[in-house]
């Protein structure tokens, strides 16, 4: 009777583990773990568009671009390409203030968000290439537009590099998040296929 009942817990264990692992397999096959957006290092072109809800709005070999909404603001979407296989990612974020100050806001929003989701920044630097406003922080936004200013932050995964960058030229203030595959170009069979292709 008692080895009945232990055969029966043991069955039981054994199904309850094949369901974890099928759902674990499930999730894995479904991309739950992504490296940009719903895509992964090495697609294809064909493979990113079909990912991506719209159609591009430009794009060549090297490079395809898509419009989206992050939290509210307009932002124009980069993938890039290197022998058709997907490399890296950018947010170009189209946001316009009067007050060039706003546009700091902007980047702790984001970094916030990308903090959350990737947890604390290896490097948040803000840098200073003249220091003509840095004693005056209503002014830190014109200083940014005049190139003075720069603030980035810098994540790591195991396969990405993610870069939230906020700088400017000409009073023109730019917001971008870069991502970069760190494995791509490491990956033997991915050199191997692009020298066989070349014979």
């Amino acid at each position: 009777m008692m080895w009945e009942k232990g055969r029966g817990f043991l069955k039981k264990y054994v199904t309850l583990l094949t369901i974890i692992l099928v759902l674990m397999s499930l999730q894995i096959v479904a991309g739950g773990n992504y490296d940009f957006r719903k895509t992964k290092w090495g697609m294809s072109q064909q493979e990113v568009t079909k990912s991506e809800p719209g159609q591009p709005i430009d794009g060549d070999s090297e490079a395809l671009v898509f419009t989206d909404f992050l939290d509210g603001e307009h932002c124009y979407v980069l993938f890039r390409f290197e022998n058709n296989r997907l490399i890296g990612g950018m947010y170009y974020f189209d946001i316009w203030h009067t007050n060039p100050n706003d546009y700091i806001l902007d980047f702790k929003k984001f970094k916030g968000l990308l903090t959350k989701k990737y947890g604390t920044p290896v490097e948040d630097n803000v840098h200073w290439k003249d220091e003509l406003f840095k004693e005056d922080d209503q002014s830190y936004g014109i200083a940014i537009g005049m190139g003075h200013l720069v603030y980035g932050a810098k994540w790591e995964t195991p396969t990405t590099e993610i870069t939230l960058t906020l700088y400017g030229e000409n009073y023109k203030i730019n917001l971008v998040a870069i991502y970069s595959s760190k494995t791509i170009n490491e990956d033997p069979q991915l050199k191997d296929k692009e020298v066989l292709d070349k014979l």
